[in-house]
């Protein structure tokens, strides 16, 4: 696939060439949410588009297939292979950094990454623990944020799924963000705007109808 390696901002240092754990760059792939993405191949050949600044804090260091070799290794340390616990840690790895995990492009492939300590399951375990309750889930408290000890928690499959309908993406006028972010962005209330879009309001509707307060309740009593 070819790629623009023209560097959209002075302000972005080109790391063409620099090596980061297994990876080499090799050009400039493209802008996510404000972040440089670049074109790297890791050492096992493969070829992957990172975060910049995942490959610089150490988050991300290589295809995905270092952290295969980590669960192969560990596989028979802890007597925990076969624990919720154990399955929970590998599936959030696979998401994160194997591009060849049908989740990935919703997690690893938007920038979302596990911390390097948590790429141990021991460190992981002993931070989280096991799961509290019947039907736990490990969820992030800010969904545009990665896995490390501050920003997860255990949640019902309730909670987890209204932290994802409140963290969906909403696209409007070439600009993408969260439902939250586009509430504080046009200074309208969260909950309104759910509400707007659960009663199948069009996007530009959603976000461009003022808060008239007689239309508000008109229209919010109709859905």
């Amino acid at each position: 696939m070819p790629f623009d390696s023209i560097i959209p901002s002075a302000r972005i240092a080109d790391i063409t060439g620099q090596k980061y754990g297994f990876l080499k760059v090799l050009a400039f792939a493209e802008m996510r949410f404000r972040r440089a993405y670049w074109l790297c191949q890791c050492r096992c050949g493969t070829q992957k588009i990172i975060s910049g600044l995942n490959m610089r804090n150490g988050t991300t260091q290589s295809c995905g297939c270092y952290a295969v070799s980590l669960l192969t290794k560990r596989n028979t340390r802890h007597g925990m292979t076969k624990s919720k616990i154990y399955t929970i840690w590998a599936s959030m790895l696979k998401r994160c950094d194997n591009p060849h995990d049908k989740e990935y492009h919703n997690y690893g492939g938007r920038g979302i990454s596990v911390c390097e300590a948590w790429h141990t399951f021991e460190h992981f375990f002993n931070d989280v623990g096991h799961p509290p309750f019947l039907g736990a889930s490990l969820d992030r408290r800010d969904n545009n944020q990665g896995y490390f000890p501050e920003n997860v928690q255990w949640a019902t499959i309730e909670q987890q799924a209204s932290n994802r309908r409140n963290n969906h993406f909403i696209t409007y006028n070439g600009e993408t963000w969260t439902l939250s972010q586009w509430a504080r962005k046009i200074h309208i209330a969260k909950s309104t705007l759910f509400r707007r879009l659960l009663a199948d309001w069009p996007t530009e509707q959603a976000l461009t109808t003022p808060v008239d307060i007689t239309y508000h309740h008109q229209q919010e009593k109709q859905s």
